[in-house]
């Protein structure tokens, strides 16, 4: 019993650093591994999820492979785009070892120390990035790039960007997962041509408010000039009648021609009336005299 027991202790003990396991001891692939088993140690046999997994071969082997995410943030200060403008571009790029078994027994046949070293997965996937990168870049002008221009921005970018880099690395069994264009500088004189141009564009936008106030303004004083022509027609209007009466009514005339008159004095002023046919017609209480018509 004892012999037995330390035997199962040996096996334990000897699983970890040999890779080796059998029926008694199983090994685990946690949620995000994948595995291969190799029943002859060599071969690959089957390649399986996560669980616990035991075989009775003597010969019989396991590699589990990582496949979670990894993200890593690549930059190039040196790229151009299609209108010739200098471009400093840094991307994030998401990733991970693909699980599906006919990816895996390639990654692991054709890169096998990418398909077990993050590092050197790492360094594969850093070495497809700049022929892109490159190629997208060309494609769009700097305005388009910073969402200045139509049919351009970040959003645009990584798309076309994620479209091109996911077929580089579904080559060699990698799951592109996200790319995110983190920044996009800009050569500093062309920013300072972006500034004037924006400042222009805010000038120009008060000067058109500005001429469309004026115009409203003209347009205002206008109808307000139509509404005294109109009231000075009707009052000419108004006066003409008035005036008819006094053509057809000599009675008429004469009693607005001594109202105005009546309308030339205060009340205190002292007024007489002397004979037609003398050289006076009326005296002011002043004793001012006004002479009649000749």
């Amino acid at each position: 019993m004892k012999k037995l027991v330390s035997l199962v202790i040996l096996v334990a003990l000897i699983v970890p650093l040999t890779g080796c396991f059998g029926v008694i001891v199983k090994r685990p692939v946690e949620t995000n591994e994948m595995a291969l088993i190799f029943r002859d140690g060599v071969q690959i046999t089957q390649v399986v999820g996560p669980g616990r997994y035991g075989n009775g071969a003597v010969h019989a082997q396991m590699q589990k492979i990582d496949c979670s995410a990894k993200t890593i943030e690549w930059e190039d200060p040196d790229l151009w785009t299609k209108d010739k403008q200098p471009l400093a571009f840094k991307v994030g790029i998401t990733y991970q070892r693909t699980t599906d078994p006919d990816g895996l027994r390639k990654l692991w046949t054709t890169y096998n120390h990418e398909a077990r070293e993050d590092a050197a997965l790492e360094r594969l996937v850093r070495n497809r990035v700049p022929r892109v990168a490159k190629d997208v870049t060309t494609q769009f002008t700097l305005d388009e790039m910073l969402g200045i221009a139509e049919g351009g921005g970040r959003e645009v970018l990584a798309q076309r960007m994620f479209a091109l880099l996911e077929e580089e690395l579904a080559e060699f069994g990698v799951v592109l997962l996200d790319v995110g264009a983190n920044d996009i500088g800009a050569d500093p004189q062309y920013k300072e041509k972006l500034q004037q141009k924006a400042a222009a564009k805010v000038e120009s936008e008060l000067a058109q408010e500005r001429t469309r106030q004026l115009a409203e303004q003209v347009k205002q004083e206008q109808a307000q000039t139509e509404v005294a022509l109109e009231i000075a027609r009707r009052e000419n209007a108004v006066a003409e009648e008035k005036a008819q009466v006094y053509e057809m009514s000599e009675r008429a005339y004469e009693l607005e021609r001594i109202r105005l008159t009546a309308q030339m004095f205060g009340s205190r002023d002292k007024v007489w009336i002397v004979d037609p046919s003398s050289d006076v017609t009326f005296l002011f209480g002043s004793g001012s005299v006004i002479p009649a018509k000749e």
